[in-house]
């Protein structure tokens, strides 16, 4: 036959784990304590922060590319110039 005692007094968990976000940008906690079903939602991430460095990296690569072919424009005018000098027989100097 079992025993049975009530008494006031508090429990203590075994084991525990410490659950954070691996990116910044944590926007809120999704979750309660207590056990989780997995594929359950923890955190929602703020979207703007990777929108805004995605926007950055998008102009960079838009600025160089523009830069690469005023690059190319010019490159190739210089060797017209190369071309058309050398073929005269002739340096300006001065």
């Amino acid at each position: 036959m079992p025993v049975l005692i009530e008494a006031p007094g508090t429990v203590e968990a075994e084991q525990s784990v410490q659950v954070r976000a691996q990116v910044t940008g944590a926007a809120g906690v999704q979750f309660k304590e207590g056990l989780r079903e997995g594929g359950q939602l923890l955190f929602q991430i703020d979207p703007r922060t990777f929108q805004a460095s995605y926007n950055q990296a998008q102009a960079a690569l838009a600025r160089d590319r523009a830069q690469l072919e005023n690059a190319r424009a010019s490159s190739s005018g210089w060797s017209r110039c190369s071309s058309a000098s050398s073929s005269r027989g002739r340096y300006d100097v001065g």
